[in-house]
């Protein structure tokens, strides 16, 4: 799971730069679910299982008839697994993406908290929070009952399993076809090989989610993600050119920027004016590569911009998006860890950098 760390995140950030998802921050919460799931006892039950055929071998040494009785528990067990993968998967994965839209939708709006407070819009975020919160519920608790329902039938035929198998045994020693002690041993075997039957069926919840959180995991780290380059770029201080430059967002037929081109040379200052959704925004985003150009390009001294390595690019050009983060000093300053220390030591020189900055 370690390793999953950076290449997730990496993926997460991607998407939510390409598709403008939110709901990418669930990828974090899966790591962490499914770090939880695998320190789990679900995750044994599966490896008790590998067992059972050896339990299940022995019990037929003893005699045929408690092996015929352990096979067709275990299937009757199996059976019931599936029928509660039946009831309960649907609900479960609807559930669950409920959730995560829920939690997604909420947690964008309390990036605006300022305004939420300001224009007393609390009460309408608490109602909607609220809705997304009783729909999700609503089919956790009806998955969660028929989870339970099939737990509680399973266990009881495991009970009733057992007392046939004593009964079986007691019959077979009456006909002195086996000892009391084969009779004992079966019974012992029998149970054996049931519980970890019983308990793939009382964790199967744990384990759709955790199946669910993995599907989730692989389509982001199999997403078309942005080709970058891996080794740094020298510090670069020539011309920038816009070369016929041609940008359309995902879904859209007409383009947003549609066949710019400029150039600026060190000294240079270009300022963009122009009414809203005019596409000014986009173009600030394609010149510092952020979105992937439809055809062709932004070159900084003769490098793509979209290409070039995000840690070296960062040294040496600023972005301030429009939507405001805030970053304390402490913070600002691990971020900028990875520039020479000379170039934010610089920077505290030059300004006294207030506790947060937007």
């Amino acid at each position: 799971m370690r390793r999953l760390n950076t290449p997730v995140l990496a993926a997460a950030v991607q998407a939510s730069v390409d598709q403008g998802l939110s709901a990418q921050t669930q990828s974090l919460r899966d790591i962490s679910e499914l770090r939880s799931f695998l320190t789990s006892s679900a995750v044994t039950a599966p490896l008790d299982a590998a067992w059972s055929p050896i339990f299940l071998g022995a019990l037929f040494v003893l005699h045929p008839l408690f092996g015929l009785i352990g096979a067709v528990s275990a299937a009757l067990l199996v059976c019931g697994g599936l029928v509660t993968d039946m009831l309960t998967r649907q609900l479960t994965k609807e559930a669950n993406q409920t959730n995560i839209e829920a939690v997604s939708k909420i947690g964008a709006s309390l990036r605006h908290a300022e305004a939420i407070e300001a224009m007393g819009m609390l009460p309408a975020l608490a109602n909607r929070w609220r809705a997304l919160q009783m729909q999700a519920l609503s089919a956790f608790e009806a998955s969660g009952s028929r989870s339970k329902a099939m737990s509680s039938i399973t266990r009881s035929l495991r009970y009733s399993i057992q007392i046939v198998t004593l009964a079986a045994g007691a019959f077979l020693v009456l006909e002195q076809a086996i000892t009391p002690g084969a009779m004992m041993a079966s019974s012992i075997l029998v149970g054996r090989l049931l519980i970890p039957f019983d308990s793939i069926i009382d964790n199967w919840r744990q384990w759709v989610l955790a199946i669910a959180g993995w599907r989730r995991l692989e389509a982001t780290l199999k997403a078309d993600l942005a080709i970058r380059q891996t080794m740094p770029t020298p510090h670069s201080s020539g011309d920038i050119v816009v070369d016929k430059l041609v940008y359309a967002a995902p879904g859209l037929d007409v383009p947003i920027i549609k066949g710019i081109s400029f150039s600026l040379s060190p000294g240079e200052v270009l300022g963009v004016v122009g009414p809203s959704a005019a596409g000014k925004s986009t173009l600030a985003r394609l010149l510092v590569g952020i979105l992937r150009p439809t055809s062709g390009g932004v070159f900084l001294d003769g490098n793509n911009t979209y290409l070039w390595e995000r840690s070296s690019f960062g040294q040496v050009v600023g972005y301030l998006p429009a939507i405001c983060i805030a970053f304390g000093r402490h913070d600002l300053e691990k971020t900028l860890g990875g520039w020479p220390k000379a170039t934010h030591t610089k920077c505290w020189k030059q300004r006294d950098w207030p506790t947060s900055m937007t």
